[in-house]
């Protein structure tokens, strides 16, 4: 890439962030001698941090930002943070999918270098040797570096903290990528595992990275699951293909044995870049768990968010695109080399949309005329899916991850019970929280994703986000879950999953 430069530093001996940032925004890359360096400090910083950190101070959280350098500068540089001094979090999901994971890694080094107390990295299930090889992490190192780079990243990977705690007058809170875990009653037992590893693919380090909220998106697809809200633990998180979804009940005890009013985490996009999570409960008053994500139009037009903690308030800024993309002006090595390459990239696009436009208009009369079919069809699929009875084909390919439910559940009981949230609302409730809309809107130069809305076609095109984890050109925008990413699946996994779908289904698939 561009030119490779030692990265500067001050008089001070303290990396130069401005300086940094003006030659990444050239196109411009790091020494190989100067990126082990930085990776020798920060390892030697992380070591020294317990696997949950406390931080007394207000707490600036960033979501996921998945290589869109421009999301992470804006966010960064926003002035709206400007009025109080905090300590900065970044909850993870820092590489992968976008074009400049490795700037913003080495900038988040170098910014944990020089503060290593105001700045503190969390790990995300995408700082992992298995997703990096896959994701375009591993890909990026090598074009722009070597595979050795890459090793000594993923090493320092290992060495990420799983969680923080915040603690202010309004109250506590509980950071970290993904969740909460079955296997963990009190915040203290995560510091007893050892993270300096590949996370296993079950277990507490896997549930942290891993875990998702129950939604009410969730619910109201799910009414079985919505009436008895109140007993709902933990389910087996299928379309992640690991670990689980935490529901109300969960939520609600390990809040309660732990002293927290709320869990902040990443790991998922959300269209407004924030999202409060209720589970279902209607009368609380605050949530119990709130989503962030860093990166803009990740997925169609989606907005970010970045949340600041103090002793009296909330405060969540919202981006809806990155505003230093004209400020990208990069001094091309091979010119040629990289017009040929985006050229050729326009033109798959095309042959893409080509043949499915040519292929698949003729189809769609015949598929408004069997909806009605297809509705009944996924009304059937839908209740072997019960919480209550959990499908043969689940347990079978998630025979590790069996449903957790309350022991002692008892559906008329717990629907009589409206006593059962003494936690934390009566403090929660007087916890103001603002909402800073921006309103400028420019269009990202380099986004993770291009969702272009090239066509709005209501056939679901489903197979190449399963198959290869990277997203359907023919997304349409009211396929949510088409870029949620799961552990990699084999051939054979694949087609043993979708055989046990087609077996359930009263169609024929072809």
């Amino acid at each position: 890439m561009g030119y490779n430069i030692e990265i500067p530093k001050d008089d001070k001996g303290k990396y130069d962030m401005k300086k940094l940032r003006e030659h990444f925004m050239k196109g411009g890359g790091i020494k190989e001698t100067s990126i082990h360096e930085i990776n020798e400090e920060v390892q030697k910083i992380l070591k020294e941090e317990k696997n949950v950190i406390e931080v007394n101070d207000n707490g600036l959280l960033f979501g996921d930002y998945h290589g869109q350098y421009f999301d992470f500068l804006t966010q960064l540089e926003d002035k709206y943070w400007e009025k109080t001094e905090e300590t900065k979090i970044y909850l993870g999901d820092y590489v992968d999918r976008g074009r400049m994971s490795t700037e913003i890694i080495i900038t988040l080094f170098c910014m944990k270098i020089n503060n290593p107390k105001k700045v503190i990295l969390l790990r995300g299930n995408h700082e992992t040797r298995m997703m990096t090889q896959t994701m375009g992490f591993m890909n990026e190192c090598k074009k722009k570096y070597n595979i050795n780079i890459y090793y000594e990243f993923c090493e320092s990977f290992d060495y990420l903290p799983l969680g923080v705690i915040i603690k202010r007058k309004i109250g506590k809170f509980f950071c970290c990528h993904g969740g909460i875990s079955p296997d963990i009653t009190k915040i203290e037992e995560i510091n007893e595992i050892n993270r300096f590893c590949e996370p296993p693919s079950k277990g507490i380090m896997c549930d942290i990275l891993w875990s998702d909220p129950i939604t009410e998106e969730f619910l109201n697809e799910h009414l079985d699951f919505k009436m008895y809200y109140k007993s709902i633990d933990f389910i087996p998180n299928v379309e992640r293909n690991c670990s689980y979804k935490y529901g109300y009940k969960a939520i609600n005890k390990f809040l309660q044995d732990n002293q927290c009013i709320a869990i902040i985490r990443g790991h998922q996009w959300v269209d407004n870049g924030v999202e409060m999570h209720y589970f279902g409960n209607n009368q609380l008053t605050f949530p119990l768990c709130f989503t962030i994500f860093g990166a803009t139009h990740y997925s169609l037009k989606n907005k970010a968010a970045a949340m600041l903690i103090t002793d009296t308030n909330i405060d969540i800024s919202k981006y809806p695109a990155s505003l230093v993309d004209n400020d990208y002006n990069p001094t091309i090595e091979h010119a040629l080399n990289y017009s040929l390459d985006i050229i050729m990239e326009g033109i798959s696009s095309f042959i893409n949309q080509f043949v499915y436009l040519t292929f698949t208009t003729d189809d769609l009369d015949d598929d408004s005329n069997d909806s009605n079919d297809s509705s009944d069809d996924e009304r059937s699929l839908s209740d072997d899916f019960c919480i209550f009875d959990c499908p043969e084909s689940v347990e079978s390919s998630l025979s590790s991850l069996p449903p957790i439910l309350s022991s002692q559940f008892n559906p008329t009981q717990d629907l009589m019970n409206q006593n059962d949230s003494k936690m934390h609302q009566h403090n929660s409730s007087q916890i103001n929280i603002n909402i800073n809309d921006n309103t400028h809107d420019n269009k990202s130069l380099f986004r993770s994703f291009n969702a272009n809305d090239m066509n709005k076609l209501t056939n679901n095109i489903l197979h190449s986000s399963v198959g290869t984890q990277q997203p359907s050109i023919y997304e349409q925008h009211f396929v949510q879950k088409i870029r949620e990413e799961s552990t990699p699946l084999t051939l054979d996994e694949l087609r043993t999953k979708f055989l046990e779908l087609q077996s359930k289904s009263k169609t024929t698939l072809i």
